[in-house]
């Protein structure tokens, strides 16, 4: 992998960084606090992987939503015809 330079299989929280962003997602505080590593500075695999599960839990049901409103939004209007 080309982030993980010193071959560590662990990633510093700046490289996770660096990963999310060039797959769309930010790093956010709340990210932060849910690494759970050995090492303050080390994010494990499985540290993305939960990260990116809560990010693509959350688009899914993102998309469910806005197909459910769009049943209700007739006109297309951003709003709920009535």
């Amino acid at each position: 992998n080309d982030l993980d330079r010193n071959h560590t299989e662990f990633l510093s929280k700046w490289e996770l960084g660096v990963l999310m962003k060039s797959l769309g997602h930010e790093l956010s505080d709340e990210d932060h606090k849910g690494i759970v590593s050995d090492s303050e500075r080390c994010v494990s695999l499985g540290d993305f992987l939960a990260i990116m599960a809560r990010r693509e839990q959350d688009l899914a049901m993102r998309d469910k939503l806005m197909e459910a409103f769009s049943v209700f939004d007739c006109d297309g209007s951003g709003f709920i015809s009535v």
